[in-house]
């Protein structure tokens, strides 16, 4: 999530807020924590410690079409009552990395409650596919502007 919240911190202005909500492995905790708090536009109160090592993925490339991804340290998902808080934002942007970094109830409640002020970005085929195999969120493909075919 460094990434989007490093862009967006640059693009938006000083009064705007970024609110990453997400949980970090206590070996990277303190270091993002403090990095978010030397933007004036980032806040860290979303950020949730855990006791295992902050999640990694290796990426093995045996062709230029064939990869192996491994998930490395999972987290739990987060939950209805952890996103609810932020769901009134102008912009919800939901980075899946795991697949399961979201539980499905929670899911689906955001998507019925902030429509098109949210932005999927989906890390693997099989995960699009997958989340539009759920009737509800599938039916909502258009509305979240998530490729369901």
């Amino acid at each position: 999530i460094l990434y989007d919240i490093s862009v967006l911190s640059v693009l938006l202005g000083e009064e705007d807020e970024i609110i990453p909500i997400s949980y970090l492995g206590h070996d990277v905790y303190d270091a993002l924590v403090s990095w978010c708090n030397r933007r004036p536009n980032v806040a860290s109160h979303g950020l949730i410690p855990i006791d295992e090592r902050n999640h990694n993925v290796i990426i093995e490339y045996h062709t230029l079409e064939d990869r192996t991804e491994k998930s490395l340290f999972p987290f739990p998902s987060l939950t209805r009552d952890q996103i609810e808080p932020i769901l009134d934002a102008d912009l919800i942007i939901v980075n899946f990395i795991s697949g399961w970094d979201l539980e499905l109830e929670a899911m689906e409640f955001m998507s019925e409650q902030v429509g098109d002020k949210l932005y999927i970005d989906l890390h693997y085929l099989i995960m699009v596919r997958a989340l539009c195999s759920y009737p509800s969120i599938s039916n909502a493909g258009s509305r979240l502007r998530i490729g369901c075919r």
